[in-house]
């Protein structure tokens, strides 16, 4: 998007040497996250009572031809690598290290992709991804394997078709249909796959053949094309809230879920993206005026290529941004776009003006990644004290009231990440096995939590 800057003294680092800074900035920056002593949610947790209780997870054949056309959610790869380190003598270590090696992996598959367009801004650009609090949320939580492996495969293909296009080996279309198929399936929203080659071809204009091109894009369309066309049934019941994830097309909606994805990297003390909009109001005007601000500069630079920044950022979350709720694991991959956001304009401008706005922004971006790991740490810590208490709550002679093991928390309070932890399971007490529930009601909740990650079991008030 902007040419070559004047030659420098410094030699490039050799790809190998890259990829191993890469590694080892994705593996540090995300330390917290893959050090974390416990899970983030119940997900996790239910997956290991599976294991347990039935010796093996469901939907792990990837030639489940039933599965792929009703099961709401078909990740066998995914669910396959989830059976396997949950299975593991050490499943949170082994949950972890996955999550931190899938990343590493995706961000070296970052640096191949951007190197033939940036050169050496590439580096920059795949580090700034290593650190982004677009990713940290998605390598902290285990179960976002799904986000990761979706794309690690979805950039390997980009990379592919991209280097076929200039003149590769016809293998390297083999290889891109190959990673398209894979991250297809991983995850529903590879599907944004198709949008994401023709945004890359309009990139590489000027440097492609142009009949293989066309032929790397009717690729992508037959394989994403039958990946839907096999899925309806189940995408479809998913329309209809199959699997708690419905259709909502409104413009209130679709607008409320562009814009809160769009100002998350920038409001530091967000975690998870359904409380964003109850940050301060200077806070959220701050990350919306620096983010338009970065916005303009790109614009101002780089004219109309500048558009492809937005159509980057949000092609990911196209699959998403229809559904009823946001979630901060879906942001992934437009921390792409974000990196290359900051990169471009720090390169387009030499005024101070422009330079401190990306400065700025990384600030915040940096301190927004810091406390995503320290956030989902000390929830791991507090869930593990917590499912202690409560194993020897439920192994005691304490009886359920009345079947009505509830529980109430504040959604982005200090106990929701806690209530999480023992939602929607069933546990074993001494009048019988009940499934734990959420209340809107306090005083119906027969689970209570303080400020120290203790828990206590009272009897439920009736419910009114």
């Amino acid at each position: 998007m902007s040419p070559p800057g004047p030659a420098s003294a410094t030699p490039p680092l050799s790809t190998p040497l890259a990829l191993l800074l890469v590694v080892a900035v994705a593996l540090a920056g995300n330390l917290l996250s893959i050090a974390a002593p416990g899970f983030y949610s119940h997900d996790e947790l239910q997956l290991l009572d599976q294991l347990r209780h039935t010796g093996q997870l469901t939907h792990l054949d990837l030639t489940d031809v039933a599965g792929l056309r009703n099961a709401t959610f078909f990740r066998p790869i995914g669910y396959s690598l989830l059976a396997r380190v949950l299975a593991s003598s050490h499943p949170v270590l082994a949950g972890h290290l996955l999550s931190g090696l899938a990343h590493a992996l995706a961000a070296c598959a970052v640096y191949l992709a951007t190197r033939p367009f940036l050169r050496r801004a590439a580096l920059a650009v795949t580090l700034l991804f290593a650190v982004s609090p677009l990713t940290t949320f998605s390598v902290s939580w285990v179960v976002a394997i799904y986000e990761l492996t979706y794309f690690l495969f979805g950039a390997l293909a980009l990379a592919a078709f991209c280097r076929y296009w200039r003149g590769g080996h016809v293998l390297l279309l083999v290889g891109a249909a190959a990673g398209t198929a894979a991250a297809l399936a991983s995850k529903e929203t590879a599907v944004a796959l198709l949008p994401a080659v023709l945004l890359l071809a309009l990139a590489d204009r000027d440097r492609m053949l142009r009949p293989r091109a066309v032929l790397a894009l009717a690729v992508t369309a037959v394989l994403v094309g039958s990946y839907l066309a096999l899925r309806f049934p189940a995408l479809a019941g998913g329309a209809r809230g199959g699997g708690g994830y419905g259709i909502d097309p409104s413009p209130a909606n679709l607008a409320t879920n562009a814009t809160t994805y769009l100002l998350f990297p920038l409001t530091p003390r967000v975690v998870e993206s359904q409380t964003l909009w109850l940050s301060r109001t200077p806070v959220l005007l701050l990350a919306a005026v620096l983010h338009g601000g970065l916005f303009v500069l790109l614009l101002l630079r780089h004219r109309w290529r500048a558009l492809l920044y937005p159509l980057g950022y949000l092609a990911p979350l196209g699959p998403v941004l229809l559904i009823s709720k946001n979630e901060s694991q879906y942001l992934y991959a437009s921390a792409v776009a974000f990196a290359l956001l900051l990169v471009l304009v720090w390169r387009g401008w030499r005024a101070w003006p422009a330079r401190a706005l990306v400065v700025l922004a990384v600030a915040i971006a940096s301190l927004h990644t810091g406390r995503i790991g320290l956030d989902f740490y000390d929830m791991a810590q507090c869930q593990t004290r917590l499912l202690d208490d409560f194993a020897h709550l439920a192994g005691a002679d304490h009886r359920a009231a009345d079947g009505n093991v509830t529980i109430s928390a504040e959604p982005g309070s200090p106990d929701w990440v806690l209530a999480r932890a023992i939602f929607d399971r069933h546990v074993r007490f001494a009048d019988g096995e009940f499934p734990v529930r959420a209340t809107p009601q306090p005083d119906a909740a027969a689970l209570r939590f303080n400020a120290s990650c203790n828990v206590s079991l009272h009897a439920a008030a009736p419910a009114r």
